[in-house]
């Protein structure tokens, strides 16, 4: 049984309104976060800022240093990885940020392993796969550097939820790179549950390194496991039509306190309806509902001919092999990210409450009865 994880991640403004000469930090703030979620005291310890929504890890595919495609979920998963976006000609906050993290790695060897830094540059036309290698082996030859073409590399940048770089002119042909400040830290779990801004000193990632490995493993004080909430089960069958499509999946609730999923949302912006089936003469509709409960001790079960989610306004067909990723949204839970894979029709479990009839009438190509 596969498990996902709790809540939406996210900065404030502050850290992203530095300004240097040739190294400026990209202004505005982080989407999704307010001031009054920034200004809330972590539980744990941390002396970066706390999250109190974490963010889900990123998908992306670059290029490392050596030419070889790099999947970000899949090459950092089950480290702990420290996520930045900047640039080899920086003067300042790119090498202040590689420095001080190489440094307080090298005083903790039994931590050092378990973590991965990644630097994305934001810089292509400069940053060739050998200067970004050389300017990193003056931190460590550990760490992981990744380019790709200018469109690769925004999208990657609005993947993880920070400013799309900017280039900016310094004057006599010369230009500097406007770029996030903030190092993203993804625990174990595939969530970011903080970031830390320009300025961040050896003693704070000396200090918050170990915790961020434990709270990100299994069974840690923000796992699924512990708040009693267990996703699994959830697929996504390709759709006959490429804009709208259907989600089926298990909530568990091992808990002590009902909860209810109250919405969903997805990365990419598309929105998400929970819908019932109802019967309604000799046909099969489908009945937006603002609330699904998942009793304590008890479980919630989207499936076909029964309850389900459904995602429209999608841009590009899904085929099976993909992956969807959807956010849900809980009233007591927070949010719990899921990767949904997309599946064959032929290969979605039918549910015994289900004739052959009612299978028809799931298709997304008839999606306007659905949608009535």
């Amino acid at each position: 049984m596969s498990t996902t994880h709790v809540r939406r991640a996210a900065a404030t403004a502050a850290l992203l309104a530095l300004s240097l000469t040739a190294c400026t930090a990209a202004r505005g703030p982080t989407p999704g976060v307010t001031d009054r979620e920034s200004s809330v005291s972590n539980p744990y310890g941390l002396e970066g800022v706390y999250l109190p929504q974490p963010q889900t890890k990123p998908e992306f595919t670059l290029t490392d240093t050596s030419g070889r495609p790099f999947d970000f979920q899949a090459e950092t998963a089950g480290s702990l990885t420290l996520l930045y976006f900047g640039y080899t000609s920086c003067p300042d906050i790119c090498p202040a940020h590689m420095a001080t993290i190489a440094a307080a790695l090298d005083s903790m060897p039994t931590v050092r392993d378990r973590v991965k830094v990644v630097f994305v540059t934001t810089d292509p036309e400069r940053d060739s796969p050998s200067v970004i290698r050389r300017w990193l082996d003056n931190f460590s030859s550990a760490f992981i550097g990744l380019t790709g073409t200018p469109e690769q590399l925004a999208a990657a940048q609005i993947a993880a939820n920070v400013p799309v770089a900017q280039k900016e002119s310094t004057g006599s042909g010369g230009y500097g790179v406007s770029h996030a400040a903030q190092v993203i830290a993804f625990t174990p779990d595939g969530l970011a549950h903080a970031v830390y801004p320009f300025g961040v000193r050896q003693a704070t990632w000396a200090n918050d390194l170990p915790i961020l490995l434990k709270l990100g493993a299994p069974g840690g004080p923000w796992s699924a496991e512990q708040r009693g909430l267990v996703v699994s089960g959830a697929v996504m069958p390709a759709p006959a039509r490429k804009d709208v499509a259907a989600v089926y999946l298990t909530v568990e609730n091992a808990g002590r306190q009902d909860d209810a999923l109250i919405g969903a949302t997805t990365m990419a912006g598309p929105p998400v309806e929970m819908h019932v089936v109802k019967e309604e003469g000799s046909s099969v509709v489908m009945q937006p509902v603002d609330e699904m409960p998942v009793p304590a001790g008890g479980e919630l079960r989207l499936e076909p001919g029964v309850r389900h989610l459904m995602v429209s306004g999608l841009t590009q067909r899904l085929r099976p092999g993909d992956t969807f990723v959807l956010r849900l949204r809980f009233r007591n839970g927070g949010i719990v990210p899921v990767a949904v894979p997309v599946i064959s029709y032929a290969d979605l479990p039918v549910s015994s409450d289900m004739g052959d009839a009612e299978m028809g009438d799931m298709d997304m190509g008839d999606m306007e009865h659905e949608r009535t």
